[in-house]
């Protein structure tokens, strides 16, 4: 990599500007760096589309996660890495650009609050995954997390590697098109089953589940303390998912004999056989959304004594109590939120049905 200094220039509409070289194995590549109003932009173009190849290829290589697009009518291609993507380079790319800041702001030609923002950046580096960024944000207190490019072969790269990490596309992670390119979104089930793959899982899947949980908790806290919390809670949530076996199970008077699930016009049926308090019972419980869209567990049950088993199994399944009210007809009804919904999928029976519903 080689900057050269004497290129460091203000051009005649204002904008800074300079030369820096990247070369690997004998192969150089000159791009143009520009300080513009808001970014630091690293920019080539060329007639011949296997220079401009060349040219993303060695920004790749030195940690810059670039791309060809087509400008132009005129057979133009080019390539473009702008202030974020760029602080995810290599050290020794970082430093060139710095360079360029620091001599443009000590000849007055960039301002020091602008100059000092970028530095910072430049000096902490950013996350960035295989090369790409990810954005990772809250949006009405829903964890997002999307990879957005006009390059549909970068699309497919990233739906490989979530496929490669088990990840199932519709039920843990989406893909949209449209505009000039697409765009794919990690599910809340999708980083859920990270966290389980990431714990209980093997070999590369494993490995590679638990490097990309680690760039998000990296992304997550320069966000802020809400997003990294929210991330962490699916985390948990995750790690805790079939972690436990249902049938067989026995604690404080409950045992549990057999377990039948069964999805069937958008709610997921659950079938429970047990004892409780030495009363054996079948119990049908019902996961369905409500209007707003929230996951909810209800079941009936007639009699005083069938209620208090019926509160006393849903109870120890899940460590919370759940809510009994009294119907007209006089059945009492068991309801639940879906933290409750979430408490049982930590059972191996269950957990896979309940992704798959919850994913809907």
């Amino acid at each position: 990599m080689q900057l050269d200094k004497n290129s460091i220039r203000l051009t005649p509409s204002g904008l800074v500007a300079a030369d820096l070289t990247l070369s690997e194995a004998g192969v150089a590549v000159k791009y143009n760096v520009y300080l513009r109003e808001n970014k630091v932009e690293l920019q080539f173009q060329s007639t011949d589309r296997s220079r401009a190849e060349l040219a993303a290829l060695l920004l790749r290589h030195a940690g810059v996660g670039a791309e060809v697009k087509k400008v132009g009518g005129g057979g133009v291609w080019q390539v473009r890495a702008a202030t974020d993507v760029l602080a995810a380079g290599r050290k020794e790319l970082r430093e060139a650009l710095a360079e360029i800041i620091k001599t443009a702001r000590d000849n007055g030609w960039v301002d020091e609050k602008k100059a000092r923002r970028w530095l910072e950046k430049l000096e902490k580096g950013m996350a960035v995954w295989e090369g790409k960024k990810f954005m990772v944000r809250l949006v009405e207190g829903a964890l997002v997390v999307r990879f957005r490019s006009t390059s549909r072969e970068s699309v497919e790269d990233v739906v490989r590697e979530f496929k490669a990490m088990g990840l199932e596309k519709g039920v843990h992670f989406t893909v949209r098109w449209g505009g000039e390119g697409g765009r794919v979104y990690l599910l809340a089930e999708g980083v859920r089953h990270l966290a389980r793959v990431s714990t209980y899982g093997e070999g590369e899947q494993r490995r590679r589940a638990a490097e990309f949980l680690k760039f998000l908790e990296e992304k997550a806290k320069k966000r802020g303390g809400e997003v990294l919390r929210k991330l962490e809670a699916l985390v948990e949530e995750g790690r805790s998912r079939g972690a436990l076996r249902l049938v067989g199970l026995e604690k404080d008077g409950v045992k549990v004999l057999d377990v039948k699930t069964e999805e069937k016009d958008g709610k997921l049926y659950i079938t429970l056989r047990a004892e409780v308090d030495g009363a054996a019972g079948e119990y049908k419980i019902t996961f369905y959304r409500d209007r707003g869209g929230a996951r909810r567990l209800m079941f009936y049950v007639r009699g005083g004594e069938a209620v208090a088993r019926a509160v006393k199994l849903i109870e120890v399944l899940t460590g919370e109590r759940p809510i009994a009210v009294e119907m007209p007809d006089g059945r009492t009804m068991i309801k639940g939120s879906g933290r409750y919904i979430d408490a049982m999928a930590r059972y191996e029976e269950l957990r896979e049905a309940i992704e798959r519903w919850s994913s809907r």
